[in-house]
């Protein structure tokens, strides 16, 4: 009875309270993940903080494309004096219009214009370095433009020689730089501007010299993007105010002001590698990277060496054996009824009675030298190489290191102390020497406005702040695809057999051609692949025809004879090919290999050596290598471990398994 007619506060208190504390999660819970206070207002609509960079850059390039547009013509004018009189009137119809307006007191406007901003200056890039590559990679077969991208159905295999140039640049110190001329270093306080002191990446810009055959260097020549470069930011490279388009250096910046267009300028896209036995590094890593091909090489011929001396050892083991088992069924004695036994007499004449006297040992109980030596074989070869007890890095190491200096989104270029960045060359041509030189370009964020300093004056146009040059690369010579090698000749006839080698799809192919004067050595010709070729490669990896075209004439031969020797001179003649290349001049080889220049008989060698490497299928666009005989080295799938089972191209290093 006194609960019921208690306060209803009193009864209902803890109902209350849950309401209440309801309400209020409710409201907390609306308010801040539905409303979302930090949502920002841009264009007429909230939008999160992370959205607003996106937004201005579309919103730019709205107006951009609103700029290019052709202008709408207007409706004709019609005078409207009298309507505005009329309407002037009858807005001051009764107003004293004798009444002076006041006038704001003159002050000092502080303007943008009268600020001055000394330029920051940018070091020269550091440790550059240039290399080349050579392989097979997919070349375009269409120009790449921003609508019709480098990728695989526009795209065919071919041979390909790839300069690239990487250096470093010192981003603290850039950034250092930057923060002084717009912040720090300023004449008055007010002129400083945090906004202006923000390095934004615009170009980068190579430059190379050739070696003419007089041995001088030609001048510098500006080396355009590679033809795979589809990014219209990074190959339209505006370089005065007066190229700018309507929005402007400050829209421009912000466009450029973006993760991946500084990708892209700083750290180019390469070709896609086609050939099994190369890969696509900077210079820097590139180096390691054949270090690692070259350690697996030798691995595995030490490999393939270690199972061939195991099958032959097998071998000997098991002649030998047969040998023994021969010699002991031989000097096995044999029983014969009436026979005397010989071992006995032997035993009594030696005086050994049957008694304890040690008895001579049978040949077959002897160690023979066979033994001794297969003892020897074994102890050596338990013991290990060095090279096979050596464990190699995984090609993800490398693969790791690449990542790491790569430019993502999540790169804060203002957290790091260096970024390195490369440009490649893809215009160089065989049989040419190069070196090169690189230098960085930022914007200047004050071109067009008359901000700069005196001190500057000249740059006050010039939207691009350029660093000082590298250092020159040391020279990168380019090997030729095309050789020829005067190997016989038919005195009679006045003919010369002439081997032709030429480069095409990753190997070397040779041919024989037998020229007479007045002819042009080698010709197009097709290409038969063995079988082996046809049984490993089923894809377009091999040539169907070989140009084996030098341009080259024959025209004459010509007896040599002179004296040759250290300390006793001795006369040799032999027979020189005269040939031309150009028509005018008149060049000349020894018919025999003996007398052929030291460069010319390495560089058959070195042909010979190369042409007798098992040719591999090409790997696809994504990047896949296949091989028969081959398993896979764990980490990278194109080093073939040698697998013993298969003896696939390891057979020429010794006999066939049976």
């Amino acid at each position: 009875m006194d609960k019921k007619s208690g306060n209803f506060f009193e009864q209902n208190i803890e109902k209350i309270v849950l309401a209440v504390f309801a309400v209020i999660s409710l409201y907390i819970l609306f308010t801040q993940a539905v409303l979302s206070p930090h949502k920002i207002e841009f264009n007429g609509r909230k939008v999160q903080p992370s959205q607003i960079d996106r937004l201005i850059v579309e919103k730019a390039d709205e107006l951009e494309q609103k700029l290019a547009e052709k202008p709408k013509p207007k409706e004709p004018y019609q005078s409207r004096v009298n309507d505005f009189l009329a309407k002037m009137n009858s807005s001051l119809n009764g107003i004293n219009t004798d009444i002076p307006l006041p006038i704001p007191a003159p002050g000092k406007i502080n303007s943008l214009k009268d600020r001055l901003y000394n330029l920051p200056k940018i070091a020269a890039p550091e440790d550059v370095v240039a290399n080349n590559i050579r392989a097979v990679a997919y070349l375009p077969t269409e120009e790449v433009t921003g609508d019709l991208p480098y990728d695989e159905p526009r795209s065919k295999p071919g041979d390909l020689d790839l300069v690239t140039v990487q250096a470093s640049i010192d981003v603290k110190g850039l950034y250092q730089s930057f923060y002084e001329s717009f912040v720090t270093n300023v004449a008055k306080t007010e002129w400083s501007d945090p906004c202006l002191a923000i390095p934004v990446f615009a170009a980068v810009q190579l430059e190379r010299q050739e070696l003419g055959s007089n041995g001088q260097w030609s001048d510098w020549q500006i080396i355009p993007r590679p033809i795979i470069e589809s990014s219209r930011e990074v190959r339209d490279v505006i370089e005065n105010t007066a190229d700018l388009p309507a929005t402007g250096i400050k829209v421009r910046m912000l466009k450029y002001n973006n993760s991946s267009v500084r990708s892209k300028i700083l750290q180019p896209q390469a070709y896609k590698i086609a050939s099994q036995n190369e890969e696509w590094y900077p210079p820097q890593l590139h180096a390691k990277y054949l270090s690692y091909i070259e350690d697996i090489k030798k691995q595995e011929r030490m490999q393939a060496m270690v199972e061939q001396k195991r099958l032959k050892d097998e071998e000997r083991e098991k002649k030998r054996t047969e040998r023994t088992a021969g010699r002991q069924e031989k000097t096995q004695p044999v029983e014969k009824s009436g026979t005397p036994d010989m071992g006995m007499g032997m035993d009594m004449m030696m005086g050994g009675g049957g008694g304890g006297a040690p008895q001579l040992p049978s040949r077959t109980q002897q160690p023979d030298r066979s033994t001794k030596k297969r003892e020897r074989n074994q102890t050596t070869s338990e013991r290990k190489n060095p090279l096979l007890e050596k464990e190699l890095p995984q090609l993800t190491e490398i693969d790791d290191e690449f990542e790491d200096i790569l430019l993502t989104e999540d790169t804060k270029p203002e957290k790091l102390e260096t970024i390195l960045f490369w440009a490649n060359d893809d215009t160089v041509e065989p049989h040419k020497s190069y070196r090169y030189r690189i230098k960085v370009g930022l914007f200047n964020p004050v071109a067009g406005t008359g901000q700069v300093a005196q001190a500057d004056e000249d740059m006050d146009k010039k939207i691009i702040l350029w660093s000082d040059y590298s250092d020159v690369t040391g020279m990168v010579s380019i090997p030729d695809v095309l050789y020829f090698f005067p190997r016989d000749i038919q005195e009679a006839a006045k003919t010369v057999t002439v081997q032709v080698s030429r480069y095409t799809m990753g190997y070397w192919y040779s041919q024989d051609f037998i020229v007479g004067p007045g002819e042009i050595i080698g010709e197009v010709r097709p290409y038969e692949p063995t079988e082996e070729e046809l049984q490993a490669i089923q894809d377009d990896s091999l040539p169907e025809t070989v140009d084996y075209d030098t341009g080259v004439m024959m025209v004459d031969i010509a007896q040599v004879t002179e004296w040759a020797g250290n300390r006793n001179l001795a006369e040799r003649r032999y027979i020189d090919m005269l040939y031309s290349s150009d028509g005018s001049n008149i060049e000349r080889l020894p018919t025999k290999a003996n007398y052929w220049p030291d460069e010319l008989r390495e560089k058959s060698n070195e042909i010979k050596k190369l042409e007798k490497e098992p040719k591999e299928p090409l790997r696809s666009w994504q990047g896949e290598r296949s091989a028969p005989g081959y398993k896979q080295v764990p980490g990278f799938e194109g080093i073939n471990e040698f697998d013993p089972m298969m003896m696939g191209p390891m057979m020429p290093m010794g006999p066939p398994r049976k």
